[in-house]
This record gives structure tokens, sequence and C-alpha cells, in this order.
């Protein structure tokens, strides 16, 4: 399986980690997680590919400029994980 991480903190995206709060300020939530929940998981790369493009996008506009990746991984291994949440 497939799933987009954050380089930095090693922690798991989904395709609506980027939440646009408030348009005027533009102020966004990001949200990681650490094991299975709320992650999303791929079988393919290349649709990984596709939402880490649209993620890409939104990590531009928020001005957070996380280095994202995919990273090949076995969901086994992991916990069950929480919710990790930075606003900006």
């Amino acid at each position: 399986m497939y799933a987009i991480q954050d380089k930095e903190t090693k922690n798991f995206l989904s395709p609506f980690s980027f939440q646009l709060i408030d348009d005027i300020k533009n102020e966004w939530l990001y949200t990681t997680y650490t094991g299975l929940l709320g992650t999303r998981f791929y079988t393919k790369r290349e649709d990984a590919q596709k939402v880490l493009n649209m993620l890409q996008k939104y990590n531009r506009e928020s001005g957070l400029h996380r280095q994202l990746q995919i990273v090949q991984i076995d969901t086994e291994q992991l916990p069950i994980g929480d919710s990790v949440y930075i606003y900006n």
C-alpha cells in the first residue's frame, strides 16, 4: 500500500488534510495522522500521485510549505494512531 507522508513529522495525510478555515485571512487547518486512523491508503502509486498533486496545490496556497512524499507502507505495522492539528 501507498500513503502520502509529511517528510518532517513522518505523519500521514488524507485528501482532506488541508482545510481552508478563513478565506479572507487565509487561515488553514493542516491535519495529519500518526497511524491507521484517518490516513488514506492507496493500492496504486499513481492514485497516490493524483492526490499528492492536489495536496501540493493546497500546501502552496496555505503557505505551510510542508515537504510531502509518497511512501510504500505495510499497514499491518502501523498503530491505530491519532490526529495531529496545525493551524496556520
